[in-house]
Formats: C-alpha cells, structure tokens, sequence
C-alpha cells in the first residue's frame, strides 16, 4: 500500500487528485466550462493508478502487466492518504 501511495503522490506532482473534506476528488468543468469538485470514481482512480505504476503478477510463463488488484483500491479509497494536496474551493476568473 505504501508504494502504490508513492506512486500516486510521484504521478501527482501536477496535482489532478485531491483531499476535500476527506475524500479524494479531482476539478472537472461542467456543461458550461466551469471548473467543480467532484468526488474521484473509482474507475477513475483505478485509471490513475495503472498510469502511475506498472501492476506486474507472476505467472508460470512469467511476469504479465495486471491492473491494480481491487483489495488496493478499496483500501485507498477507505483511507485516502493524507499527505494529498488539500482542496479547499476552486476560484473563478470572471474577466
């Protein structure tokens, strides 16, 4: 668990994942182009978690690329890490 948050807090350095009120959320833009929090889905963050890491399983034919096991992802998801970047509100530029 400790790498798999090394590697989410390496691939993070452009900060896309965040705490807010203690849940790992993320900035998407609505219909109308305005940026809003939203809760990270769990494909979603499955999807950063195979970019930010390489899942190896090994086989008897030998070593295969898996997607994060869904053990992992539960647990992060239950207990974000709390060095992630802290999102308090988003700011609008009206000019």
């Amino acid at each position: 668990m400790a790498d798999a948050w090394t590697a989410v807090h390496i691939a993070n350095r452009s900060p896309t994942v965040f705490l807010h009120d203690g849940k790992m959320v993320e900035i998407l833009e609505s219909r109308h182009g305005e940026p809003r929090i939203v809760p990270i889905e769990r494909i979603r963050f499955r999807e950063h978690l195979s970019r930010a890491a390489a899942w190896i399983k090994a086989t008897r034919r030998g070593l295969v690329y898996v997607s994060p096991p869904k053990d992992v992802l539960r647990a992060m998801f239950a207990a974000p890490d709390p060095k992630l970047p802290i999102l308090g509100f988003v700011i609008i530029d009206l000019d």
